[in-house]
């Protein structure tokens, strides 16, 4: 049975955002094409299954491992500050970046997640923001010569 509700409708018009990204950069030249249609091929094969999904119902409750029991409203209402707080992290690395360069801003906000949302010790918050922004560092800028993240 098909069901047509905010979630399809929403799913839809993900699925045809997508395609539209898709076929807007059919004209592009081959050296800035490949993000566009790497995030728009893989942006539309999850719209799509999320889609169908949503549009029938009967799909979920036959696949095992999609049949998981939606929260009910009191776990959402208890977990909806700690959403408004990792999307101020992210608005937070956003604007990081464009006052900072991207190695920076992505130390620094790494750092703040680690310490401040996911209540890791201070060593471990300063070991994995060394690693992880170095070997940033060195995959980007060494290795690729993308100059962008500096």
């Amino acid at each position: 049975m098909i069901t047509i509700n905010e979630r399809s409708i929403f799913s839809f018009f993900i699925f045809l955002f997508a395609a539209v990204l898709l076929v807007n950069s059919s004209d592009m030249q081959g050296n800035v094409i490949l993000v566009p249609r790497i995030v728009g091929f893989i942006l539309l094969v999850f719209s799509g299954v999320q889609f169908l999904l949503d549009l029938v119902p009967g799909i979920r409750r036959a696949i095992p491992f999609l049949n998981k029991d939606l929260e009910d409203d009191a776990e959402i209402l208890k977990g909806l500050g700690k959403r408004f707080l990792f999307i101020g992290w992210m608005v937070l690395f956003v604007i990081l970046i464009f006052f900072t360069s991207m190695i920076w801003a992505t130390a620094i906000s790494f750092f703040l997640y680690l310490k401040w949302i996911s209540k890791e010790s201070w060593k471990l918050s300063i070991i994995y923001t060394s690693i992880f922004t170095t070997t940033i560092y060195f995959v980007f800028v060494v290795a690729m010569g993308i100059y962008y993240f500096l």
